[in-house]
């Protein structure tokens, strides 16, 4: 009985583990650098496939 009661409460564990799994996000369609300034916020996408040598400038920072 006690078996039983453990392969029933293990398999709805399973059952139920995928509804509380965070879906990942989609990554970034292109890595962006976040510049802060006194006069505000500048955001710049890199596009490392049209400019390598400046990509690897910023990134990873």
């Amino acid at each position: 009985m006690k078996f039983l009661m453990l392969a029933l409460s293990s398999a709805a564990l399973i059952a139920t583990a995928s509804a509380f799994a965070q879906p990942q996000p989609a990554p970034a369609a292109h890595p962006t650098v976040l510049f802060k300034t006194s006069q505000g916020d500048i955001k710049v996408d890199l596009y490392p496939e049209k400019a390598p040598r400046p990509w690897r400038t910023f990134w990873p920072m």
